[in-house]
């Protein structure tokens, strides 16, 4: 049976034309730095702001609000209100998450 080998063009299309079947063509030089600069803005990272504090653990947080929950209703108990914390933050988490998550996505759109 004969080797059929296809050329570089045949296989990736036609990149004057943008029917390429390849990986998608990078973003002009312009696009690029407009993007760089809307993901530092969301980061935080914007001219003249300051290098941002270290995250605190999950753990810490859940802790405070747990301490903060059981002096408002004292009769729960530590684990039922460390599970409801526990919780609510990760739900919470998630949530912000895919709000970013969806604004990544409208933004490349």
């Amino acid at each position: 049976m004969a080797h059929h080998h296809k050329s570089n063009t045949a296989v990736e299309g036609d990149p004057d034309t943008g029917h390429s079947r390849g990986m998608p063509g990078r973003p002009d030089e312009d696009r690029l730095v407009e993007r760089a600069a809307v993901d530092r803005q969301e980061a935080g990272l914007t001219a003249g702001s300051q290098a941002q504090p270290a995250r605190i653990a999950p753990e810490a947080h859940i802790a405070t609000w747990t301490q903060r929950l059981l002096s408002e209703a004292p009769e729960l108990s530590p684990e039922q209100a460390m599970g409801f914390v526990h919780d609510l933050y990760f739900a919470a988490q998630r949530a912000l998450d895919r709000e970013v998550w969806e604004a990544d996505f409208e933004r490349d759109e």
